[in-house]
């Protein structure tokens, strides 16, 4: 496991910020920098470059004068969430605070995009991977942690791989 003591951000490999979208398409965990190496967000994804596409935090990011981006790779996916969690108590990141208040697994079970994916027999990630986006970024639709914001390439791509219509599609994703 990795001690986060021993980690020097300013060693980690790293682009500016504004290259966000060039991350490695690797699993790893990404850490935000400001211009004197403060770490202001941490996150982990199966797939940096594609977790980049269109970042949550990225607004949030820009206003506290992000600068760049470095990253550790770690091929064990089951490992991300747990070193993810030990930088962000070591680290203390303003922009890992907002905390998020549980949905209630009734809620989960019974959201319709987990009936679209599983009537169209897909894990998250095979779902993720059709569209252009992440497992995580369905995950958080599916938990109704974030909303929905597809490109119109994505909005096509969910489009045949459900073999439905924008419009059915609309109406079923009410």
């Amino acid at each position: 496991m990795i001690q986060p003591c021993q980690i020097n951000v300013s060693q980690l490999p790293s682009i500016p910020f504004v290259w966000c979208k060039s991350l490695p398409s690797a699993s790893g965990i990404y850490i935000a920098l400001s211009e004197d190496d403060q770490v202001l967000y941490v996150g982990q994804s199966g797939n940096m470059r594609m977790r980049w596409r269109s970042h949550h935090k990225r607004t949030a990011l820009i206003a506290h004068n992000c600068s760049k981006l470095c990253w550790i790779d770690v091929s064990d996916t089951s490992l991300l969430a747990g070193i993810e969690k030990a930088l962000i108590e070591w680290f203390k990141p303003p922009l890992n605070k907002e905390s998020k208040l549980p949905v209630p697994s009734e809620q989960v079970e019974n959201t319709p995009l987990i009936r679209l994916r599983e009537s169209l027999g897909m894990t998250q990630r095979e779902l993720g991977n059709a569209i252009g986006v992440t497992d995580q970024t369905i995950s958080n639709w599916e938990r109704s942690t974030h909303s929905p914001r597809l490109t119109l390439e994505q909005w096509a791509n969910l489009c045949d791989v459900s073999k439905r219509s924008p419009r059915e599609l609309a109406d079923l994703l009410k």
